[in-house]
């Protein structure tokens, strides 16, 4: 059965609970807030069946607010919430433009230069997407694996996403990798350093899902809380 879900809808969830309200930075004026940052991986467009695309968005923005509301619980008192996004057409930018609403920071790692970014989307209006999400980030970085001969850009960008995120979302069909740098291999890269996984399938059925191999790490038990945890499925792993 699909789900339909509203982040602001309490009860209309794929994690099976409310969403908690998340705490107010009002709440400490003078603290520091700590730093939260959130990586989104998955598929492009063009593997994304066109009747999930609401429901996968919605699905990414609760998935965020229960990260944050967890963080949040985990810190001891509000966080800076950030999403880690390469903005690529897809899973990347829907939720890139759910953190804009959000009032998130976004912070961008490119597999490749801008110049080689754009060639790759075939839609002016894709294009005029990606420099108004490009100009909207506060971090933009290029893989170092760009121009290294021999080198995959696209497993140097999934590199950093995990590297820059303390969650990693993974907009994922539940298929065995097809090349470096794929959904399936970042989110192994993550769960394989202990990270925490929040598993959104991509064809819109069945319930979000947490892969950890740290369930008593302070973030991941928060998140077990309002959604039920998961194996690491054998498919999630290295191309």
């Amino acid at each position: 059965e699909r789900w339909i879900v509203d982040p602001e809808v309490p009860g209309s969830n794929p994690g099976g609970g409310t969403i908690p309200p998340t705490a107010s930075a009002k709440s400490r004026p003078s603290a520091k807030l700590v730093r939260f940052a959130v990586g989104i991986t998955g598929h492009r467009l063009n593997q994304l069946p066109p009747d999930s695309h609401q429901a996968i968005e919605a699905a990414i923005g609760y998935a965020m607010a229960i990260g944050q509301w967890a963080a949040s619980e985990a810190a001891g008192g509000p966080v800076a919430p950030v999403l880690v996004s390469a903005i690529a057409e897809g899973a990347d930018r829907f939720a890139a433009q759910r953190a804009l609403k959000m009032k998130w920071r976004l912070e961008t790692p490119l597999p490749v230069p801008v110049e080689r970014c754009l060639k790759g989307f075939a839609e002016e209006d894709s294009k005029l997407e990606f420099n108004v999400l490009l100009k909207r980030s506060k971090r933009v970085e290029v893989s170092p694996a760009a121009d290294q001969p021999g080198s995959a850009p696209y497993a140097g960008v999934g590199a950093m996403i995990v590297d820059w995120s303390d969650l990693l979302i993974a907009v994922w069909n539940g298929e065995l990798p097809k090349g470096p740098g794929g959904t399936a291999e970042v989110a192994a890269r993550m769960a394989d350093r202990g990270g925490p996984v929040i598993w959104i399938p991509s064809q819109a059925a069945g319930p979000l899902r947490l892969i950890t191999s740290a369930p008593d790490a302070p973030l991941a038990a928060a998140l077990a809380r309002h959604m039920a945890r998961a194996e690491r499925p054998a498919a999630m792993r290295a191309a």
